[in-house]
């Protein structure tokens, strides 16, 4: 199994996310009591769906590729790329959280990559 990304010229694969990933559903919602008890809700944003895809003993050379990418082709999480997920599915994606891999043994890498489909 597979995710694919995409942007410009660069299209890579990278194997075997973890399961279970995480579909995560955030109403950007503010929620406070007044003192006489009364529940207030502040709406702050417009709810985003964010998707988090874990992996461990990833190889050197997918963490290098996917470093790259985060880091040159999509600069963060400044520019969206076309995702394609383990259901083999496209998706217009944004990349949400920071770089977060680190080295568990000797060239292998375990971290979690945060998406928005936008």
């Amino acid at each position: 199994m597979t995710i694919r990304f995409v942007k410009g010229g660069t299209d890579f694969t990278v194997k075997n996310p973890l399961f279970p990933y995480r579909p995560v559903h955030d109403r950007h919602q503010f929620i406070g009591k007044t003192a006489g008890g009364t529940t207030i809700v502040q709406e702050l944003a417009a709810a985003t769906d964010a998707y988090e895809f874990r992996f461990r003993n990833m190889s050197t050379t997918d963490r290098d590729n996917l470093f790259d990418f985060f880091k040159d082709d999509i600069d963060g999480a400044m520019e969206t790329f076309t995702f394609t997920d383990v259901a083999a599915v496209e998706h217009t994606a944004r990349w949400l959280n920071e770089w977060d891999f680190e080295m568990t043994i000797q060239d292998h890498w375990s971290g979690m990559i945060a998406l928005e489909y936008v």
